[in-house]
């Protein structure tokens, strides 16, 4: 009822296809990552109660989810979702990459709307995504955790990406150059926002950006250059503000 399979293995489309009594699948990973052609193994097994794992990390993909992608230029995708978003639950990590009739396509994106109505509770961002579309995972509630390399590569969050999530902290990526209008408003879970050491490029935080979230202090870096309206607005616990003489703030950005 139940197979272990190490992850140099190449699991084809329908490999376990109408094996009623299989109870589990569980790929064996070094890392977070290994797996790169999601699609070929997710939701192929025909009993319909199989769940498929991957070890370190506690990654499960339930039965009858696959993500769903588009060609944005050459071999760089982005992802549009999954093909049944309210099955999409638990912990999860994103693809980096989809191999499809031979070609490997890198997911460097994700798409606007892209994750609305999933359930996902723990999610892990590949090294590979460079940004994050509108309301991506917008009114996610039980969206507490995001994992992601806070070192490269992040560098947009879309307006209203994470609104209404129940995520605790958020820690700004070196990379990331822009978090637009109510990207992270409406979550008071939300205790912490930091920014990491070795930024090299100018931030600008949009919007309603913050507003209405449980921050309770900022120390912000001298590469940001400007604060929208209303940036932090509503946060009741926000006793701490730390900022240089070279960002542009509106007056009622809190």
């Amino acid at each position: 009822t139940k197979i272990i399979i190490p992850n140099t293995v190449n699991i084809a489309a329908y490999a376990f296809s109408q094996m009623t009594p299989l109870s589990e699948v569980v790929v064996t990973v070094d890392g977070t990552t290994g797996i790169t052609d999601y699609n070929s193994w997710l939701a192929t097994n025909g009993s319909g109660t199989a769940k498929f794992s991957v070890l370190s990390g506690n990654i499960t993909f339930q039965e009858g989810v696959k993500f769903t992608y588009s060609v944005l230029s050459g071999t760089n995708v982005e992802l549009t979702g999954s093909n049944n978003n309210s099955n999409l639950t638990g912990v999860r990590e994103l693809p980096s990459s989809f191999t499809d009739s031979g070609t490997t396509y890198t997911v460097v994106s994700i798409s606007n709307n892209a994750f609305i109505g999933s359930q996902i509770t723990n999610l892990y961002l590949p090294a590979t995504i460079t940004s994050i579309g509108e309301n991506a995972f917008k009114d996610v509630t039980t969206l507490t955790t995001i994992t992601y390399t806070t070192t490269r590569n992040i560098q947009t969050i879309g307006s209203y990406a994470f609104q209404n999530t129940s995520i605790t902290q958020f820690i700004v990526p070196v990379t990331l150059t822009a978090i637009n209008t109510g990207a992270f408003s409406n979550i008071n879970s939300l205790l912490s926002l930091t920014f990491m050491n070795g930024r090299t490029s100018n931030i600008t935080i949009g919007n309603e950006a913050f507003k209405s979230t449980g921050i309770t202090s900022v120390i912000f870096p001298d590469t940001l250059t400007s604060i929208g309206s209303q940036a932090f607005a509503d946060c009741p616990n926000l006793r701490q503000i730390e900022l240089f003489h070279t960002t542009t703030m509106h007056n009622d950005s809190n």
